[in-house]
């Protein structure tokens, strides 16, 4: 089921989003149960173009991206004709690079295709997606944990004439470390073996989502998430990591624990299931 956003009515729609936007309704309400929400944006300062947002129904905050757009707006193929345009990460246009902002988009100045092209991607977001919207941040915060510290090797970087200087004086004083380089080695020796050991982390891996008491394990676009009926059901590991990120606010990381995106999306280190 497709509804209006509070507040919307269809009369504020554009005329040529407004039909296809009633038959969008229809055909969506015949073949699924999965409930999206629709925005109607107009434009700034023009009244003959506009643009519908569709977003999944779970998800709909001014921070929140739709998951496809009908746009009705100036054709760039067309000369001045005006043509209706569907964006969704879901469409893979191979007229164009995969860097170019039309990649994701396909354009039509027939409504019924347009309907057609807008039914293809007119579901809710796969457990899969929901994780790629946060996976950017949530590596960004791993690899930000995984530099710190990163200076200590400047202690480590001593020059041969020191070295030279340091094995004589091995060889006459019996294991003495004397020269500044050596010394603050040693001294760094502990953080050194500890910043080493955080190379070795895996990154972040294990995406959890929590949907109405259910918790989804999405670890492979190609296979089905796992599914824990329940919180106490989830691996000791999982459990303890959710416990402890979930009473932090959203776009939290703690080191060796995982990242808390949102209210119900954590990235969590590997852990055995």
């Amino acid at each position: 089921m497709i509804q209006l956003t509070e507040g919307l009515k269809y009369d504020d729609v554009l005329p040529e989003l407004r039909h296809l936007l009633a038959v969008i309704q229809l055909k969506h309400a015949s073949i699924s149960e999965d409930n999206l929400l629709v925005k109607y944006v107009p434009h700034h300062t023009r009244t003959d173009v506009g643009r519908l947002a569709f977003f999944d129904s779970r998800f709909v905050s001014d921070e929140d991206k739709p998951v496809f757009e009908v746009r009705y707006a100036d054709s760039y193929t067309r000369g001045k004709d005006l043509e209706y345009v569907i964006d969704s990460k879901r469409i893979q246009n191979e007229k164009f690079s995969i860097h170019n902002s039309d990649y994701h988009t396909r354009s039509t100045v027939d409504p019924k295709k347009a309907v057609r092209i807008a039914m293809d991607v007119a579901k809710p977001f796969s457990w899969y997606e929901l994780g790629l919207r946060t996976k950017k941040e949530a590596n960004r915060q791993h690899e930000m944990w995984m530099s710190e510290g990163s200076g200590v090797t400047m202690s480590l970087n001593i020059g041969h004439r020191e070295i030279y200087e340091e094995l004589n004086s091995l060889v006459k004083q019996n294991v003495i470390f004397t020269t500044l380089g050596f010394k603050k080695a040693v001294e760094s020796l502990d953080s050194y073996r500890e910043w080493r050991e955080k190379q070795q982390k895996s990154p972040l891996l294990n995406c959890m989502v929590e949907d109405a008491g259910k918790y989804y394990l999405v670890k492979d676009p190609k296979v089905n998430p796992v599914v824990y009926e329940d919180f106490d059901l989830l691996p000791e590991g999982y459990r303890s990591k959710v416990s402890l990120l979930r009473i932090m606010g959203d776009k939290h990381f703690i080191p060796e624990v995982g990242y808390k995106a949102d209210i119900r999306t954590y990235w969590l280190y590997e852990d055995t299931v």
